[in-house]
């Protein structure tokens, strides 16, 4: 949903006066939390910028330079995902005139997706990994590399396919490569090739459980693809393909300026607290 620019106060979809949500002799959980943010924006009676990652409280109010309109800041809440875009605009309905009021409901379910959204926030403060790289689409050449996150069954034998999880590359042979990121080690380095339907002629065998970057380059040595992928045990790989899934089900109807940046940063995000656990 978009933020209305048709009122005085700028209030996101999912938000109420705090005043109606704020519980006597409770700890304040964070509802939301900040996934990109353009310019300075600073939180009422804060001197301190709001950075990506930072989590939001029920009544929190932010607030930038409503003149400078390449400001922006885009908010998701925990409870079920939901992306917010406010951009400063150069018009009378300018939504940064007016402080954003934050609230949103506290986590109710006994899913654990919320909690990991909140841990996935919390590796975006400051200086994010490298692995989540805000360049969702390199432009190169004329083509847009291919990002992707999945969640993927280690199989010791046929390995998993190419086939569906990125765009279709003209028929030639390509170099695969696929590194944990807990190390530099190269997993595979090997080559690959496609028919002239586009379609993979062998699988990519990983068989150690583990978070891999998986990149694939043409014959000059161009980018064409780079995958991060959770292999993980076959025992815990309904589980974890539910948890991926569930997030990602989300994720999907985001719509708007950088939606799919956005989407990929999140995932990349949680793939990496999930890879935690095994």
């Amino acid at each position: 949903m978009r933020c209305s620019i048709r009122v005085s106060r700028c209030i996101l979809p999912w938000i109420v006066t705090a005043a109606t949500t704020a519980l006597q002799g409770q700890q304040a959980k964070p509802v939301a939390g900040v996934l990109d943010v353009s310019g300075k924006w600073h939180l009422e009676g804060q001197q301190a910028p709001v950075k990506a990652g930072q989590k939001l409280y029920a009544g929190d109010k932010l607030s930038t330079a409503f003149y400078n309109y390449d400001n922006s800041i885009t908010i998701v809440r925990f409870s079920d995902q939901i992306r917010t875009r406010i951009a400063c605009e150069n018009s009378p309905k300018n939504p940064c005139r007016n402080p954003v009021l934050v609230n949103a409901p506290e986590p109710t379910s006994a899913s654990q997706i919320p909690s990991i959204i909140k841990a996935a926030f919390d590796l975006l403060v400051g200086n994010p990994p490298a692995v989540l790289s805000h360049d969702s689409s390199t432009i190169g050449r004329g083509y847009v590399i291919a990002m992707r996150e999945d969640v993927v069954n280690v199989d010791g034998g046929g390995g998993f396919s190419l086939n569906g999880r990125i765009p279709i590359l003209p028929e030639g042979i390509y170099s695969i490569e696929a590194k944990s990121i807990k190390g530099k080690k190269a997993i595979i380095d090997a080559q690959i090739s496609t028919d002239v339907e586009g379609s993979w002629q062998s699988s990519v065998a990983v068989t150690v459980p583990g978070l891999y970057i998986v990149t694939v380059e043409d014959s000059v040595g161009e980018l064409r693809a780079n995958l991060l992928i959770l292999f993980v045990d076959a025992t815990e790989y309904d589980t974890a393909k539910q948890t991926f899934d569930a997030v990602k089900n989300r994720t999907d109807t985001w719509q708007g300026v950088n939606a799919q940046t956005d989407e990929d940063t999140l995932l990349r995000a949680i793939l990496i607290i999930m890879s935690k656990s095994i």
